[in-house]
């Protein structure tokens, strides 16, 4: 029995492969807390899951590149974060108040705050201050594929014709449930 309720947040992020990759085998890679790469220092925690932020490079594999990273700054810290100039990417505030970028726009718990892509190359700096109860929040940012693509419920393709397609093989029982797959190893 559970003596206390228990609260869980849920968050998903659904990624378009690249066309090269798109019809790869799906796989599932299990990343345990203890894996997770950390970094703690000066009142700043990062939880880095996917990509590399930070000195910190996450164990997955990836088709794309794509930083999830969990921040956390105590009360009234300042950081800044670089990141690939050409990732697309927002801010989703947990807890606390934080400011974000250069004007420092504020940002509550339960909003989003959109990055500006830059068209330079290299990185860019992503400025971020705590309130006074300090922040955590989710970053995601990624590498943009530039392909086109066509979604439809579940599904994302590059054509209609392909849509159609995933349908007919989902209703004859084509896939593999996600259950099937074995993880992949980590290399």
């Amino acid at each position: 029995t559970i003596d206390k309720p228990v609260k869980m947040r849920l968050m998903q992020l659904w990624l378009n492969l690249p066309q090269k990759d798109r019809w790869a085998t799906p796989r599932l890679q299990d990343l345990q807390h203890a894996q997770v790469p950390m970094l703690q220092e000066n009142g700043v925690q990062i939880k880095l899951y996917s990509g590399e932020l930070a000195g910190l490079k996450s164990p997955l594999l990836n088709y794309t590149p794509v930083i999830i990273a969990d921040i956390t700054l105590a009360p009234y810290t300042s950081t800044v974060l670089e990141i690939p100039a050409s990732f697309n990417g927002f801010v989703y505030g947990l807890t606390g108040q934080l400011n974000i970028g250069e004007n420092a726009q504020d940002l509550q718990p339960d909003q989003v705050g959109w990055l500006n892509r830059e068209t330079a190359t290299g990185p860019s700096e992503l400025s971020l201050t705590a309130g006074e109860t300090g922040a955590r929040f989710v970053l995601y940012a990624g590498q943009p594929t530039g392909d086109e693509i066509v979604s439809h419920g579940p599904f994302i393709a590059g054509t209609t014709e392909e849509i159609s397609q995933l349908y007919q093989d989902f209703r004859r029982g084509k896939m593999k449930h996600i259950s099937d797959y074995t993880a992949s190893p980590q290399e």
